[in-house]
């Protein structure tokens, strides 16, 4: 009986394995089956846990773009801080190796922005007036505060600078507010640089440095300097302040710049609007022009007599009629007029460009390029006509202005790009030799 019991109770845990396989994947039938009786309960392991899938990190929330400061904020920051501005282009002294210097202002105040990563490209679209954002690092150097590591985007506005008057300040710890401004200086006095000369050459040999000169106002002197690659020798300011005189009264314009204290980068010299004290004339700078009626003459005394620059003048352009002629060392000036307008047409074989030759340094909101005909032209002006405009043909150096410094006044790019065809193409320089 108690071994009936036995086969009994081994044939029910036998089905009640059968039927939790049933569950599971089915397993394997062994070839041979053990007897039930002796049989050993199988083992059954456990399926290994599976890995939880790693919690995916919470996503970054994209890092705001850095706000625009305030004038205010950026004399605030510390040095070597990150600064982002928008400011406009007032001047560029120099481009080379992708690296722009460029000095900008606004409303508010002044940034000088040192090699400022910049193609060629986009450094001849920083025309003055143009509004960029400026992304770097405020940095000091000699006193000298600037944003370098800066990189640009050009953005929609215009502003041109006018000259701040800042006469007043010269000696005084407030002068340095206006760092970097377009500023003025009126009435001051030239005095002696050194072994009677009103001014030094920072590299006489050639020319090819800084030009310094001293001023006074009030029984003080100050030093000022004319920036090289601001205002190379060619410029009429490098000119005018060759021809300074000790005792000449002047006006100054040119951008606050400090080193060791003030130390101005001039950008214009004229004679003093104030008038000299009764029964005394007034000490000028001499006028490097001489004026005649006579191409010839005028060819001549501009050392050009060899060129055939005479007929290349044209007795009339953009419909105003010859007035007469100007020269100097290197350069032949034709003056047109009417009772409304007046232009000028120069022409160079040593100089050249818009500041170099033509001599205009006012601030347009407008700039052109174009080539031609082997012709390569710049223009500047305003309201889509041309004030002031060079350009290389027939193997020299030309440059025209129409009412400059007036914007909205000049004429259409296309009639500046009709008058250097007709000097380039030869047929038509017959047709000029013809009249």
């Amino acid at each position: 009986m108690k071994k009936t019991i036995a086969i009994l109770l081994a044939l029910m845990f036998a089905l009640s394995l059968t039927a939790c396989r049933k569950k599971a994947k089915p397993a394997e039938t062994p070839a041979t089956a053990a007897p039930a009786a002796e049989a050993a309960a199988p083992t059954v392991e456990a399926a290994p846990p599976e890995e939880a899938a790693p919690a995916e990190e919470p996503a970054q929330a994209e890092e705001p773009a850095p706000a625009v400061m305030s004038y205010a904020d950026f004399v605030a920051a510390d040095l070597d801080s990150p600064v982002v501005v928008e400011t406009y282009v007032q001047d560029k002294q120099s481009w080379w190796d992708n690296k722009a210097t460029v000095y900008t202002q606004n409303e508010d105040g002044a940034y000088f922005l040192y090699n400022m990563t910049c193609s060629e490209e986009d450094y001849a679209s920083l025309v003055p007036g143009t509004k960029i954002k400026v992304s770097g690092f405020k940095a000091e150097w000699s006193g000298e505060v600037e944003i370098v590591d800066a990189t640009f985007e050009i953005e929609e506005g215009n502003y041109i600078a006018e000259a701040i008057d800042v006469t007043d300040l010269l000696g005084t710890d407030e002068l340095i507010a206006h760092q970097n401004q377009l500023v003025a200086f009126k009435g001051m006095t030239v005095e002696d640089y050194g072994d009677g000369n009103a001014f030094a050459y920072k590299n006489e040999a050639d020319k090819t440095d800084d030009l310094y000169f001293k001023v006074s106002k009030d029984g003080n002197t100050y030093e000022f300097c004319v920036e090289f690659y601001l205002r190379g020798q060619d410029s009429d300011v490098y000119k005018a302040v060759e021809a300074l005189q000790i005792g000449d009264v002047v006006d100054l314009e040119g951008f606050l710049y400090w080193y060791e204290g003030a130390n101005p980068h001039i950008i214009s010299v004229t004679p003093a609007e104030e008038a000299a004290p009764a029964g005394e004339a007034m000490v000028g700078m001499p006028n490097p022009w001489s004026e005649t009626d006579d191409a010839a003459e005028a060819v001549a005394g501009a050392g050009l007599g060899s060129l055939p620059v005479s007929n290349l003048i044209p007795k009339k352009i953009f419909g105003l009629e010859l007035q007469g002629f100007r020269y100097m060392e290197g350069i032949v000036e034709a003056d047109y007029a009417n009772a409304d307008n007046e232009a000028y047409f120069r022409v160079s074989k040593d100089h050249s460009g818009i500041e170099g030759l033509a001599g205009d340094y006012n601030a347009y909101s407008q700039a052109w390029t174009a080539s031609f005909a082997g012709v390569n032209l710049e223009a500047r002006g305003g309201q889509n006509r041309v004030n002031v405009a060079a350009f290389d043909a027939a193997g020299l150096h030309f440059a025209v202005g129409y009412n400059t410094g007036a914007e909205g006044a000049g004429v259409p790019i296309n009639a500046v790009e009709v008058l250097a065809a007709k000097i380039q193409i030869p047929d038509t320089i017959l047709k000029l030799i013809k009249k």
